[in-house]
């Protein structure tokens, strides 16, 4: 689900534009850095946050 709405998210965004996204999801460690490579995205960061994670990424030019 994090993917889905990072993916619905950014598609609005302009190229360069960031966003903070926050989940409790496990899997999103891999799915998070998975999306941004497949789709051209900046993860800029990611924190380990209580009861999940946090991911700072940066919209792709694609």
């Amino acid at each position: 689900m994090p993917v889905l709405k990072a993916r619905k998210r950014l598609s609005g965004m302009q190229p360069g534009a960031c966003i903070w996204l926050e989940t409790t999801d496990p899997l999103a460690a891999i799915d998070i850095p998975a999306f941004c490579a497949e789709h051209k995205h900046r993860l800029v960061e990611t924190q380990a946050v209580p009861g999940g994670y946090r991911f700072l990424i940066e919209r792709g030019a694609g």
